[in-house]
């Protein structure tokens, strides 16, 4: 119809995830990512789509999944579930979800765990941590991460969750742009989340996509 579709998976407009989603998936950063982890509320369809849609993001696509129903997490919405599991995507990395009480954790925090270093993504997605990896100090063999190094970089958000959201609608509508976050994508989100309570639904049975 030439319509154009947004979906709000807000943290694909951020322009500092956009930073470092180049950083990691193009520029390397981090080396091969060994595993992530992140955390959602108030269900998987509700704020577990977000937390799938960054992971999905930054690391590919996803090869298969598996999951377990959370009893001790509570849903916004009645019909919704929350879901731990596990996310193995095509390139290798593997992730972990994990739903938990809004009423006692924050939501939307992720970390990304790599050969050269660790990458801690929170406050929704406005603040990110990168920490470089070391030798150990002590232990001849290990690595660890350096957090004392003058290279660690603290980001803190600059402006609402929204604005980058309306100036890429604008830059849309007057044909400079393209959507960022886009129908497609949304759909093989809705994929995982439909596998994760599928898989949640049969035992922890795992579920390819």
């Amino acid at each position: 119809a030439g319509s154009l579709l947004f979906v709000n998976h807000f943290r694909r407009f951020s322009p500092l995830l956009v930073k470092w989603r180049r950083a990691v998936a193009e520029e390397g950063v981090l080396g091969r990512i060994q595993q992530a982890s992140g955390y959602y509320a108030m269900g998987l369809y509700e704020m577990g789509t977000h937390l799938v849609d960054f992971l999905r993001w930054y690391l590919g696509e996803i090869a298969w999944v598996w999951g377990v129903k959370n009893r001790g997490a509570f849903t916004l919405f009645e019909g919704d579930a929350c879901v731990d599991g596990v996310l193995c995507f095509v390139e290798g990395a593997r992730a972990s979800i994990q739903s938990v009480d809004r009423r006692h954790f924050s939501m939307g925090e992720v970390r990304l765990l790599g050969e050269k270093g660790s990458l801690h993504i929170y406050d929704l997605g406005r603040t990110v941590e990168f920490v470089p990896a070391r030798d150990s100090k002590l232990y001849s063999g290990f690595c660890e991460l350096d957090y004392d190094c003058k290279e660690k970089r603290h980001e803190p958000p600059t402006e609402s969750f929204f604005t980058p959201l309306l100036r890429n609608v604008v830059d849309c509508l007057d044909g400079t742009s393209v959507p960022l976050s886009t129908g497609s994508d949304a759909v093989r989100v809705l994929e995982a989340l439909d596998a994760l309570r599928r898989s949640a639904g049969a035992d922890g049975e795992r579920i390819f996509l």
